[in-house]
């Protein structure tokens, strides 16, 4: 059976959409810190996981309307709704702690390096040697990651218990499905 998307839960969904792009923008200027990472593992404890799919898949595509189409797409498809879906599995299994979270979160910003680097050779190299091709490239963007997956840690093991506490997102049945 189908439920039926209420007002508030578009109104939820445009408010976290919004906001992952908002948090892009305003810390695009340094390179690879983000804080969408923890807003999106926030998202799935406090609004379940098909509102935070939604607003995932809506901060995409509002990604490409600003920086237009390219192989990056096609990870932020598999990286932030996958994220959504690991997150939610933790919560369901009981996974309290922050650290947690942080630990996990920071194991697929492991894997977005490499998932990126793949992807980014499957649609642009012509190289003979895949293996050689993709450990140059890794290498290349390896400060990139670095930085990238600590801002992930860091983040979500300091924030992440701080924004649970917003009054707002402590309503009964917050975290009904969608």
């Amino acid at each position: 059976m189908d439920k039926k998307r209420t007002a508030k839960d578009l109104a939820l969904i445009g408010m976290a959409a919004a906001s992952l792009t908002a948090v892009k923008l305003a810390l695009s200027w340094l390179a690879n810190v983000e804080l969408v990472t923890l807003f999106i593992v926030f998202y799935t404890l406090v609004l379940g996981r098909n509102r935070t799919l939604f607003a995932c898949n809506v901060f995409i595509v509002v990604e490409c309307l600003i920086y237009g189409f390219a192989p990056w797409v096609v990870s932020y498809f598999i990286h932030w709704n996958f994220l959504v879906l690991l997150t939610w599995f933790l919560d369901k299994k009981g996974v309290k702690k922050a650290i947690i979270f942080a630990l996990f979160a920071t194991g697929l910003t492991v894997l977005f390096g490499v998932q990126t680097t793949i992807i980014e050779l499957l649609f642009y190299s012509s190289e003979t040697s895949f293996l050689q091709a993709f450990g140059i490239k890794y290498f290349m963007g390896l400060s990139f990651f670095i930085t990238h997956i600590l801002s992930s840690f860091i983040s979500i093991t300091l924030l992440l218990p701080v924004l649970r506490k917003i009054p707002v997102f402590q309503e009964k049945n917050q975290n009904t499905p969608v």
